[in-house]
């Protein structure tokens, strides 16, 4: 499994990065995140989300928050593209964020990953 690192990903000024992926060839090598945040919107079309063991589709305006001890991939969903917004935080700035909601502030999450549609996306 390959694990990735802030350090050449996203930049320590701004402690965020985005990308945006016109196109997502077959899939990505299962990874998971040592020092930061991801999270991702699908733009257009369908891909199919490996976390932390459960596949799930990823449509049209479906959000998901990745931590860094989540293990992920992407797997081309059929002969459908996607387009997709990728945004990675290093956990310090996700870290403040966290305390400044206070101590009954889950930041464990569930789990599990799961989408979220947002937007008025049908």
């Amino acid at each position: 499994m390959l694990r990735l690192s802030a350090d050449g990903l996203i930049d320590a000024e701004f402690e965020t990065e985005f990308y945006y992926h016109r196109k997502l060839q077959y899939w990505t090598i299962v990874h998971d995140h040592e020092d930061f945040y991801e999270c991702f919107l699908i733009t257009e079309g369908s891909v199919y989300h490996l976390v932390n063991g459960v596949k799930q589709l990823m449509t049209e305006g479906m959000f998901t928050f990745i931590r860094p001890t989540d293990t992920h991939s992407y797997e081309r969903y059929g002969d459908e593209e996607v387009e997709l917004l990728n945004i990675n935080f290093r956990s310090s700035m996700v870290e403040e964020a966290f305390a400044y909601l206070g101590e009954g502030f889950n930041q464990a999450g569930g789990s599990g990953n799961t989408g979220a549609r947002i937007g008025n996306a049908a």
